[in-house]
């Protein structure tokens, strides 16, 4: 019963630190536009999170029964680690190299305009 209770508490604490310090964080380092190493650490947060997230989503329970009732613990560490600037690491060694091999090769941003050209069309923007 204490496990459970115990479980739960790392459950709602692994939200605190997956969410809402890093939100804080975000916004404090999007209010000072000199400083584009945090908003460059957040974004890379961001990122690993949401491919994290969506790797949970489908086999969060299967992590559940494997580590048996351990997962939250581990979970909460990962979180800590991410937030505390191992995002950005995550981000850099395996997440860009798996990205870069289906993006097409740059060409001065002339993708991205024409892609935000489309999006101002579409909502009807200047």
């Amino acid at each position: 019963m204490i496990f459970d209770i115990l479980n739960t508490a790392v459950y709602y604490c692994g939200g605190v630190v997956a969410f809402l310090y890093p939100a804080i964080c975000t916004f404090e380092s999007l209010q000072k536009p000199t400083d584009e190493h945090a908003d460059e650490r957040w974004l890379a947060y961001w990122i690993v999170f949401s491919a994290l997230y969506t790797v949970e989503f489908f086999f969060g329970w299967l992590l559940d029964f494997v580590l048996l009732g351990s997962y939250h613990w581990l979970r909460l560490f990962l979180l800590i680690y991410l937030s505390t600037g191992g995002a950005k690491m995550l981000y850099t060694v395996h997440i860009i190299p798996q990205i870069r091999q289906y993006l097409p090769p740059k060409k001065g941003g002339e993708g991205i305009k024409k892609f935000e050209n489309q999006i101002n069309d579409a909502i009807g923007g200047n």
